[in-house]
This record gives structure tokens, C-alpha cells and sequence, in this order.
């Protein structure tokens, strides 16, 4: 089982938090139910992306992806999401965030 986070700017916030909050009622009950199965199984409808980033595509509200990378074994750390029409900008972003959260690591 793994340990879902949310990936935090320097200043405390979350872009994952801020899309989710977003989506209606029901896409945000489907983001959570995909978390929540990614958090026991982060094989299912996962696609490698390269450069340590996955996505995890949902089959309903019009392509909605989540972007995501792992920290060692036990920690999935969401990175943002989106649509598939702003898939190219989303990947690009997580794989900054992604870049943004190694380099605050490497600081503690």
C-alpha cells in the first residue's frame, strides 16, 4: 500500500488541490475513487511517461488525467491533472513540479 501526498509549492500550495477543487461533485468522487485505488495498485491504467512521471487516465469527464511520480517505493506524489486537451501543458508542468520537488529534497 502506498502513501498518497500532494505535491506543495514553495509557498505551501497544492496545483493538484487547486485543479481538484475545480471539478464538480461528481468528477472530483471519480479523482478520489482513482486515488484512492492507486494508493493499493499504481499498475492500474498507468502509462509511463518517462523522466520518473506517470499518468493515470480516467475514462470519464472528458480524458481526466492525473500526473503523478513515486518517492522511493511507498510514496505516490501527485503532481497535477487535467484534461486530454491540456494534456501537453499538464505533462510539462509535472515534469517541472516533479524537478521543483527533488530540488527541495536535496535541500533538507
Amino acid at each position: 500500500m502506498a502513501i498518497i501526498i500532494e505535491y506543495e509549492t514553495k509557498s505551501g500550495k497544492s496545483p493538484f488541490g487547486k485543479w481538484l477543487g475545480k471539478l464538480d461533485t461528481t468528477l472530483r468522487i471519480v479523482v478520489i475513487d482513482a486515488i484512492n485505488r492507486l494508493e493499493f495498485d499504481a499498475e492500474t491504467h498507468v502509462k509511463f511517461l518517462g523522466q520518473d512521471l506517470w499518468e493515470t487516465k480516467l475514462t470519464i469527464g472528458g480524458g481526466l488525467r492525473l500526473y503523478w511520480t513515486k518517492d522511493g517505493e511507498q510514496i505516490i506524489l501527485l503532481l497535477g491533472g487535467g484534461k486530454k486537451d491540456t494534456q501537453a501543458k499538464d505533462i510539462q508542468n509535472a515534469r517541472l513540479r516533479r524537478i521543483d520537488y527533488l530540488k527541495g529534497k536535496d535541500t533538507e
